[in-house]
């Protein structure tokens, strides 16, 4: 039921999306908004009832994979980023340092408890920031006890309420539904997972002062994790200048930067910065101004007269500007909230390469074969497709993706796992067993269209 009710809502919101990237009038755009983010609504109920239905069966089985716990964080946010700008929230996040980054369990669960956690600060703040911690408890040879915490500036939760939070179907406040959707089984559902992992959630809040929520969970740690690289000795002493005008935001993405051997100084402002060059500059723009009028060509004259590459860190409808901004001088843009995920990439190579990653738009010289039995999935994967890569091979079963590995060298695959005549899974098998390609060395993943692929072969 869950496929037959996910896969056409994601056909409706991915094909919106492509029609959001093309040329429409002021009033075509606004219709589809609204049905990208009707659809969403409606996915995230279903999502919600159909979790809800299997944890109460108790037939929720949760993976046990490995996977790189500081991506699981960042992927969240970048989801939920742009409905915290558009209500200009600042967000902010913070790994310790002694979090562990190769761990074993399930990734799509916690990010799911994040996702809750996170959606409903947003939903329920409408002034100041959010912040995401995750700090380490307990560490043993085999297990890492974290403590996640959501902190926000919101409406807060009062005394009577807070006795409904973790009741199916209830809001703390009957209007609720009325003003910001929902089902009330948000919470229900992140109790339930975070128990299933071994953990606790609890929540401090009071009425107009924010809530802080936080859960304690239980993960194996990696024992083939890799060896860890090197690359950050590139960046050891380099001086990075920060400007950053809100303090929360500043504080959190100092202390993110700590880990690593640059050499960080915070100003408050770009009037504050001394009569200094370095060598990288990084300025985070507040989103409560996020209009290109505001990085005027003077300004980005100011900025690169003070450092050799400039970065800026963009609320997330900014980064719709993020070609014309690298066409004027800057060396990149990140979408806020800054993460090492993705700001690391784009420092290491501004300091190995001293130039910027090829801009977007160049479509990369690879080959890739996406293979779904659903029309409507396949069309859109195709059409994501030729924004990125040069050739692209569609096939709609296994069979069909067979033959054309045989007729073609491949750079990428992209496998649905359940299709009729013979499923992903084993179609890459046969795949990889080719001569053309097998002298593959990368890791072969199979995906469904929200689908999860929990055989353990695709790991191998």
């Amino acid at each position: 039921m869950s496929h037959e009710l996910r896969t056409p809502l994601n056909g409706v919101i991915g094909f919106t999306r492509q029609m959001l990237k093309t040329g429409l009038s002021t009033n075509q755009r606004d219709y589809m908004s609204t049905i990208e983010r009707s659809a969403n609504n409606l996915l995230s109920i279903i999502n919600d009832v159909l979790d809800f239905s299997k944890l109460e069966a108790g037939k929720l089985v949760l993976e046990s994979i490995p996977f790189p716990l500081r991506a699981t964080p960042d992927e969240t946010l970048v989801l939920l980023a742009p409905s915290a700008h558009e209500k200009g929230l600042e967000i902010t996040v913070c790994l310790e340092k002694q979090v562990p980054d190769n761990v074993i369990g399930d990734p799509l669960r916690l990010q799911q408890i994040l996702i809750n956690l996170i959606g409903n600060a947003i939903k329920f703040t409408e002034r100041g920031h959010i912040d995401l911690r995750v700090e380490l408890r307990h560490l043993s040879i085999t297990r890492a006890e974290l403590e996640i915490q959501v902190h926000d500036t919101g409406i807060g939760i009062s005394e009577q309420q807070q006795s409904q939070l973790f009741q199916a179907f209830r809001q703390a406040d009957a209007s609720i539904s009325r003003r910001h959707g929902g089902t009330g089984l948000g919470l229900v559902i992140t109790q339930k997972l975070v128990h299933e992992m071994g953990g606790e959630i609890a929540f401090h809040s009071r009425q107009n002062q924010g809530s802080t929520f936080w859960v304690q969970v239980h993960l194996d740690l990696n024992p083939n994790a890799p060896a860890i690289p090197r690359m950050l000795d590139d960046l050891h002493a380099t001086p990075l200048a920060y400007i950053e005008p809100h303090p929360a935001v500043a504080k959190a993405v100092q202390e993110m930067l700590s880990i690593t051997p640059l050499q960080v100084q915070h100003f408050a402002s770009l009037d504050d910065l001394p009569d200094a060059h370095f060598p990288l500059l990084l300025m985070g723009l507040p989103v409560s101004d996020s209009h290109p009028a505001t990085l005027s060509d003077a300004l980005i004259a100011r900025l690169r007269a003070h450092a050799d590459s400039v970065l800026l860190a963009l609320p997330s409808e900014m980064m719709l500007f993020a070609d014309d901004l690298r066409a004027r001088g800057i060396a990149g843009c990140i979408a806020k909230p800054v993460s090492l995920t993705r700001l690391l990439p784009m420092l290491l190579d501004l300091n190995i390469r001293h130039s910027d990653a090829a801009p977007r738009g160049v479509r990369q010289p690879l080959t890739v074969m996406a293979v779904d039995d659903n029309p409507a999935n396949l069309k859109l994967i195709g059409a994501l497709l030729e924004e990125q890569v040069q050739n692209i091979i569609l096939c709609d079963n296994a069979s069909q993706a067979i033959h054309q590995a045989r007729q073609h060298r491949l750079d990428v695959i992209l496998m649905d796992i359940q299709m009729p005549d013979i499923d992903g899974i084993r179609a890459s098998e046969i795949i990889r067993s080719l001569p053309q390609h097998a002298d593959c060395r990368g890791h072969g993943a199979c995906a469904g269209w929200r689908t999860r692929a929990v055989d353990r072969r695709r790991h191998e």
